[in-house]
């Protein structure tokens, strides 16, 4: 089962990375393009540091398997909503 989801997951940030990138370049106009990715990277980085930092105390309180289980109902649930929003389903090439 592990490996089966960490296929999975592989698999979906791959594309994922993709389509953000491609969708970063052309939407943002050319002058904003290096500002936004800058703050991408620093909330990407921020994001994971926090949450690698937070992981083991929170497993010790709840326990390996709840943790687990929480964190990928979360980034299930994050993905619908952001899948739910209108104009991310309806985007398209800007010209």
């Amino acid at each position: 089962m592990l490996v089966i989801g960490w296929a999975v997951a592989g698999a979906g940030i791959a594309f994922w990375s993709v389509i953000w990138a491609t969708t970063v370049q052309t939407q943002i106009p050319a002058d904003l393009l290096n500002r936004v990715y800058a703050y991408d990277v620093a909330g990407s980085l921020v994001a994971m540091a926090l949450g690698r930092s937070v992981a083991g105390p929170l497993a010790s309180v709840t326990g390996e398997r709840p943790l687990l289980v929480f964190a990928a109902v979360l980034g299930v649930l994050c993905a619908g909503l952001l899948l739910a929003v209108p104009a991310t389903r309806r985007l398209r090439l800007s010209s």
